[in-house]
């Protein structure tokens, strides 16, 4: 019976590699690998928001489970029903809670001089310095702690596991077809959306921002399966679509959030929103006539 291939590379320790898997493993072992690395990356960024007031920390850590939430779609078909619904369900709960951090900190990010001095920047202040402690006492009631841990011990042992023959040949095959297959599928969700991204809705343009985001996550996963210049652009292009995207989200919670004679309201979308959709267009135009590296 030949050797199983390697947990990770001979000549890479565990960690460095981040989240990207890499051929000659199997499918379960890319899992594994992505689902450890979600959680090592989540619990460092739970634990520095814990002592820190910077953004980074509530953005990178939801950025760790939504990532995880998108491994777990994409490579579905080799996780059991209740073990999915479970780590699914915790980490949206988890999501939506950092996501009052995250909304506070956007409005003071997107503050401009005239606009903070209007609204009484002190007052701001204290209201963002509010939410933060109850995001913080919140995430303690809600173990938040209890997450990563639990993550690793579950895909330890093989309670994840579909039952079947065919289940078992999906977990011992090669990545490559199930990574091709979740590829496939992320870029047809994106190809759905019909017409302009200057003609959605706030709420379209963040569907569509959420599935773009899904295709990122996985073309990063599956970066070292398909290698070279071509998915290196994707990838690249992806990544500045993202950037005007969230721009745009960011400025859509900024009208969500105020009242429309608010200063912000009134100074914060214009310019910047007429170029980020410069940008979103622009970049979603090539990347349809390229087209996704490997699929």
């Amino acid at each position: 019976m030949p050797a199983a291939p390697p947990e990770t590379p001979p000549d890479d320790p565990v960690g460095a590699s981040g989240k990207s898997v890499w051929p000659g493993q199997t499918a379960e072992q890319a899992l594994r690998h992505i689902t450890l690395a979600c959680a090592e990356d989540f619990a460092r960024h739970l634990a520095a928001l814990t002592e820190s007031d910077a953004p980074e920390g509530p953005h990178r850590a939801r950025i760790a489970l939504r990532q995880l939430r998108t491994a777990l779609a994409g490579m579905a078909r080799l996780i059991n029903r209740p073990a999915r619904a479970a780590v699914e369900a915790e980490a949206r709960r988890l999501f939506r809670l950092l996501g009052h951090w995250r909304d506070a900190d956007i409005l003071m990010q997107h503050d401009t001089t005239a606009a903070l001095a209007a609204d009484r920047a002190a007052d701001r202040a204290a209201r963002a310095a509010a939410i933060r402690t109850e995001v913080r006492a919140a995430l303690v009631q809600a173990g938040a702690d209890r997450f990563a841990p639990a993550l690793r011990a579950r895909f330890a042992g093989d309670g994840w596991h579909r039952r079947g023959h065919k289940a078992a040949r999906r977990r011992r095959a090669p990545v490559t077809g199930i990574a091709r297959r979740a590829l496939r599928r992320a870029w047809k969700r994106c190809t759905a959306h019909r017409g302009g991204i200057r003609a959605m809705s706030d709420a379209e343009r963040h569907a569509f921002r959420k599935d773009a985001k899904a295709l990122r996550y996985l073309s990063d996963f599956f970066r070292r399966l398909w290698p070279g210049r071509r998915a290196d652009r994707f990838r690249d292009r992806l990544e500045t679509l993202q950037d005007a995207l969230g721009m745009l989200n960011d400025l859509a919670t900024i009208r969500a959030r105020t009242t429309p004679g608010h200063p912000l309201a009134r100074t914060a979308p214009d310019k910047r929103a007429r170029k980020a959709l410069r940008r979103s267009e622009r970049d979603w135009r090539r990347l349809r006539k390229a087209g996704v590296p490997g699929v």
